[in-house]
């Protein structure tokens, strides 16, 4: 988790000063996979299948998974738009 809080915190000053956020974005991905997975059906035993860090509180695997709905959010809003 401390892990997410710092790529994301990352991928903010970033988005706001360099440029270089996409890169950013890409290691809070990496964070949310080694979380709560790869958005897609999720295995029975997360440490079975290879996820030390997974998160096995049902409410804050839920409140990870609206958080990367929201980074794909933004990644989709502003493909296209850098901000001057």
């Amino acid at each position: 988790m401390a892990e997410l809080r710092k790529d994301f915190d990352e991928l903010v000053s970033s988005y706001k000063g360099s440029g270089t956020w996409r890169l950013c974005l890409h290691d809070v991905e990496r964070d949310l996979v080694l979380l709560i997975g790869g958005g897609g059906p999720e295995p029975e035993d997360f440490s079975a299948a290879g996820f030390k860090d997974a998160v096995s509180d049902p409410t804050t695997r839920e409140t990870l998974k609206q958080f990367r709905t929201s980074v794909e959010m933004f990644y989709d809003a502003t493909i296209n738009h850098t901000p001057s």
